[in-house]
């Protein structure tokens, strides 16, 4: 509750109002076209359904807005991360509430961009950026996935 405090003052203080709500990526409560950008960070790992997850997002976005997002992903194959991945995934779903250590993210979200997906399965329509990089110090989640989609 102090960190949404604190962040609610520093926002006032820019001119801003936040609101906060409580909700599931997988059926957000808001109407369509209702935001000019969505920030998800290590979000979906731990949803039951990705592709219902970035349907939502695509549904509240306008047209031209962007999705940011930041997630830890599935290893390199035959990488010795991915074998700990591999190893830990199950361990790792059910203490840390669903969240899967071996989900190939970025990779879906690169194929939910126009061009790459299969006609009505597009839910973006340009991949602006993607990259892929390792955060030693955050292992077993180490492998990092960030990039900017547009609608």
């Amino acid at each position: 509750l102090g960190e949404r405090l604190d962040a609610s003052k520093r926002a006032k203080e820019c001119g801003l109002k936040l609101n906060w709500v409580k909700g599931d990526i997988q059926q957000l409560p808001f109407g369509d076209g209702s935001f000019d950008a969505v920030i998800m960070t290590k979000v979906l790992c731990s949803v039951t359904d990705q592709r219902i997850a970035l349907q939502e997002i695509s549904r509240v976005l306008t047209k031209g807005g962007r999705l940011g997002y930041v997630e830890h992903v599935a290893a390199d194959q035959g990488s010795f991360l991915e074998a700990q991945q591999l190893v830990m995934d199950p361990l790792q779903q059910a203490i840390a509430g669903n969240c899967h250590l071996h989900r190939d993210t970025d990779r879906l979200i690169e194929r939910s961009v126009r061009g790459a997906a299969d006609g009505q399965d597009a839910l973006f329509d340009r991949l602006e950026s993607a990259d892929r990089y390792q955060v030693w110090q955050m292992w077993p989640i180490t492998q990092q996935a960030a990039g900017i989609v547009t609608k």
